[in-house]
């Protein structure tokens, strides 16, 4: 079969596999040929597992769907190469919808990236807190607002080291 490569935002979507681990009815068989619009050659009922590589996400994703509404069990593994094509913001809101596509891609939850994000966190708020009291209390103006961040500096104790 030929995969062809089809970019998108963010990574080039090179391959997947998706393997079939039971065997099909022929109906079955021609309905995924019709999926993936490409011709699968003859069916061999006694075969007791199938390979399948759609030539696009959209694609994949719609043999998916079809196998689990068959209740076909399966597996699916995708090859792709990330491309960072953001070229003037390397962190602005190209590269973030870039980064974002990718997660998507990968079908990535919050809790995916949680520990990350804390951690990152961590990092930013060590760096305003070495950067002196003029820098956390811009911070906490920006983050909580002007009279939240009053209220944090009337009720901050001072500590004696």
């Amino acid at each position: 079969m030929n995969t062809p490569t089809t970019a998108r935002a963010g990574y080039r979507y090179i391959a997947e596999c998706i393997q079939v681990m039971q065997m099909l009815t022929e109906t079955q068989f021609r309905a995924i040929e019709g999926i993936l619009d490409e011709p699968l050659g003859r069916f061999k009922g006694w075969a007791d597992h199938f390979v399948f590589s759609p030539h696009s996400p959209p694609v994949a994703q719609a043999l998916r769907e079809y196998l689990c509404a068959q209740g076909l069990p399966h597996t699916s593994e995708c090859e792709e190469a990330w491309e960072h094509r953001a070229q003037t913001e390397s962190s602005g809101p190209s590269a973030v919808r870039e980064l974002v596509a990718l997660a998507s891609h990968r079908a990535l939850k919050p809790r995916d990236l949680e520990g990350e994000t804390y951690d990152a966190a961590a990092e930013a708020a060590g760096l305003i807190i070495d950067a002196g009291i003029e820098d956390q209390i811009g911070y906490l103006v920006q983050v909580r607002g002007l009279a939240k961040a009053q209220r944090v500096i009337e009720r901050a104790r001072r500590h004696v080291r």
